[in-house]
């Protein structure tokens, strides 16, 4: 779990322009590398997830999600497990080279 987490604390950290976080469980246990990005920071998460939310960045509630995506400025990552529980149990992290943040909003429909 450890590796995992810091694995993906040092993605968040690399973010120059904008960071959008794609998880119907995300939580709060990020803000404070989030709140000390550069990067315009996003977090697309379920309607159901009541407890969170921000003052800070922009956050998104839609029911259009299973998988988990983070987008680092130009390149693209998708995860198997919600980034709270990262580290719990066996999954994958795959970078998406060729697929981009516009890609995912012109499927989406979501505007940022």
């Amino acid at each position: 779990r450890v590796d995992s987490m810091f694995m993906l604390q040092e993605l968040l950290r690399n973010a120059k322009k904008l960071l959008v976080i794609v998880d119907n469980y995300f939580d709060h246990s990020f803000d404070e590398i989030l709140l000390h990005s550069p990067a315009k920071v996003v977090v697309i998460t379920h309607p159901k997830n009541e407890s969170f939310d921000s003052d800070k960045y922009k956050v998104i509630k839609v029911d259009k999600f299973h998988d988990r995506y983070l987008f680092i400025d130009d390149k693209a990552y998708h995860f198997g497990e919600s980034f709270n529980k990262l580290g719990t149990d066996i999954s994958t992290c795959n970078y998406m080279p060729g697929f981009t943040i516009e890609n995912f909003l012109d499927i989406s429909g979501i505007d940022i």
